[in-house]
C-alpha cells in the first residue's frame, strides 16, 4: 500500500515537472524567503488567536448556542459579526496548538533548505541541471499548496469547519508534507551522490590524461 502511495506521489511530482512554466517559475531563493515570511505570518496568526481568546474570556461570554450570539458583560448584547459570527470561527486551541502544525512548518523549512544546500550542480550536464531545477520547482509548488491549506485550517474565519473536520484536514496536510520530506531527503541524497561520482570521473579522466602525456 505504501509503495502504491509512493508511486502515486512520484507521478504527481513528475506531472508538475512536465507542466511547470519557466516564464512563471520563481527562483528558489525567492520562494525560500516567501516560506519564511509565511511561517512568521502563521505564527503571528496563532499568537493573535491566543490573545483574542484571552480578551473574550475577560470581556465577553459566548452564548450556549455558540452561533453568533456574543454577550458583553457590562453593556448587554451586541453583534461582533466582523470578528466572529459563530463558534466555528473560534479555532479550538487543541487544533492550532497541535504538534503537527509545527511539524509541517519545520519539515517544509528543512526540505527547502536541503534543496538550497545542493552544491556543485554546475558540474552536471545541462539536462540533469534542468531536471533537478524542475523537481525543485514542483516540490516548491506542492509545499505552497500545503501551506495555503494549513492557513485555512488554523486561521479563524477562513472556512466553516467543525473541529473534527479541521483535524482531519490537518492530518492530510501533515501526511502530504511527510511524503514530500521523505522524497526530498532521498532525492537530494541521490543528487549529492551523482555530483560526487561525476567529479570523481572527471578527476580520473584528468589523471589518466596526465599519465599518458607524461609517458
Amino acid at each position: 500500500m505504501r509503495s502504491i502511495k509512493k508511486c502515486g506521489y512520484c507521478f504527481c511530482v513528475l506531472a508538475l515537472v512536465c507542466c511547470s512554466s519557466v516564464s512563471r517559475a520563481q527562483t528558489f531563493a525567492e520562494w525560500f524567503k516567501q516560506t519564511s515570511t509565511q511561517k512568521k505570518y502563521l505564527l503571528q496568526q496563532i499568537a493573535a488567536l491566543q490573545l483574542y481568546t484571552g480578551f473574550l474570556e475577560k470581556g465577553y461570554t459566548i452564548a450556549k448556542s455558540g452561533l453568533g450570539t456574543i454577550k458583553d458583560i457590562t453593556s448587554g448584547e451586541f453583534d461582533l459579526h466582523s470578528l466572529y459570527i459563530s463558534s466555528l470561527k473560534r479555532v479550538n486551541p487543541v487544533i492550532r496548538n497541535d504538534k503537527r502544525v509545527d511539524g509541517i512548518l519545520s519539515m517544509q523549512t528543512e526540505l527547502l533548505k536541503r534543496f538550497n544546500e545542493l552544491d556543485g550542480l554546475d558540474i552536471l550536464p545541462a539536462d540533469n541541471q534542468s531536471y533537478i531545477s524542475s523537481v525543485r520547482q514542483a516540490i516548491t509548488d506542492l509545499c505552497r499548496k500545503d501551506l495555503d491549506e494549513l492557513e485555512l485550517i488554523i486561521t479563524s474565519g477562513k472556512l466553516e469547519m467543525t473541529d473534527d473536520e479541521r483535524l482531519q484536514r490537518l492530518g492530510k496536510v501533515y501526511e502530504s508534507t511527510l511524503d514530500k520530506y521523505a522524497f526530498t531527503q532521498q532525492f537530494t541524497a541521490d543528487v549529492t551522490l551523482l555530483v560526487i561520482q561525476v567529479r570523481q570521473q572527471q578527476n580520473d579522466t584528468q589523471s589518466l590524461r596526465r599519465y599518458y602525456e607524461n609517458n
